[in-house]
């Protein structure tokens, strides 16, 4: 199974956060987790923004910028996250790769204005089945325009989930996105503090709602958890968050 770690905002600006999760991979037997990481922009760009004056909210995690000197700045941040990212398990000695959106149309918009992987991801596959984890920024060449340009995180990862599971030809499922519980708890806990296994999207306690109803509506599994639960067991455990039919 490949597992797509979805890393929101909060988590790729929290240098804790990403150092556990890379002491977690180092601690682990190469191949434990076949895994992909995806991510957006950082905090640290917004904070560029205030320093200039200029104060702009996130609207479902992207940046709604408008001028080109902002695009820029989003661009920056996405190379400078991944480099950074990619740096914390390079560290603790985790074979990594660091790969922009923008590398050979990794991620293109479609005609239709959808986000997509590309059609040939032989290359990337085998970094993956060698057992790299593969990092990846959610960002798009803008064609005519030079400045790449950062899509909306859910749908970067909904088109590489996408991607690999209709390559596979075992497991069920053969992908699965995992976000990472704000509050580091395993899955979604009832009020007994027992974890809810599995639970429908609808519940009304699900973290992240707007990232995580884009996947399941595309009939992607995704599994709430933290690190510590990813990588116990022979198999990672939280809340399963079950597609829509």
């Amino acid at each position: 199974m490949l597992y797509i770690l979805y890393l929101d905002t909060e988590h790729v600006s929290d240098p804790l956060f990403l150092e556990a999760l890379a002491q977690q991979f180092h601690k682990h037997p190469v191949g434990h987790r076949r895994a992909l990481i995806v991510h957006g922009s950082s905090e640290k760009v917004e904070r560029t923004f205030e320093a200039e004056g200029q104060f702009i909210e996130r609207e479902n995690g992207l940046l709604p910028v408008e001028t080109e000197e902002q695009r820029r700045l989003v661009e920056r941040d996405l190379r400078e996250t991944n480099q950074s990212i990619v740096a914390t398990l390079t560290d603790q000695v985790v074979p990594t790769v660091g790969i922009q959106g923008t590398d050979r149309q990794l991620l293109r918009r479609t005609d239709d204005g959808t986000i997509a992987a590309a059609n040939n991801l032989g290359w990337l596959d085998a970094l993956l089945k060698q057992h790299v984890v593969a990092v990846v920024s959610s960002m798009i060449a803008s064609d005519p325009d030079t400045i790449a340009e950062e899509v909306p995180l859910p749908e970067a990862a909904a088109a590489l989930a996408r991607h690999f599971a209709a390559d596979a030809v075992t497991d069920d499922p053969p992908v699965r996105v995992v976000f990472f519980h704000p509050d580091d708890t395993p899955g979604l806990q009832a009020d007994d503090g027992t974890l809810h296994e599995e639970c429908p999207p609808s519940h009304p306690d699900i973290p992240h709602k707007n990232a995580v109803d884009v996947l399941v509506a595309q009939h992607m599994p995704v599994l709430l958890t933290n690190t510590n639960g990813f990588f116990g067991g022979d198999t990672p455990s939280g809340t399963r968050i079950a597609p829509m039919d």
